[in-house]
């Protein structure tokens, strides 16, 4: 589990360090991503409770760092195309999945 954590972890901590707030978008996109292949359920499901979830936190977050709209635009847009891309490289499922 740290495997997959520490990632996160050091973009944060770069974030941190540095203040570039841009470094906060690749720290939420990893548990993003993180989060639908770990949350139970259906996959729709899990992508819209776990991904949707830290994307819509990373949202509110950024519109407390006063991120412009269309700064916040193009990130969604990416948050998006980062949680879509590796279900359509899959074909729409799971690894667990049968």
């Amino acid at each position: 589990m740290l495997g997959t954590v520490l990632p996160g972890l050091c973009w944060i901590a770069l974030y941190q360090w540095t203040g570039d707030r841009r470094f906060f978008f690749p720290y939420a996109m990893q548990y993003a991503a993180q989060m639908a292949a770990t949350t139970t359920g259906p996959p729709v499901l899990r992508e819209i409770a776990g991904s949707g979830s830290i994307v819509l936190v990373f949202a509110l977050i950024r519109i407390a760092q006063s991120a412009g709209a269309r700064v916040l635009l193009v990130e969604i847009v990416v948050a998006s195309a980062v949680i879509a891309l590796p279900r359509a490289s899959i074909g729409g499922h799971s690894p667990r999945e049968p």
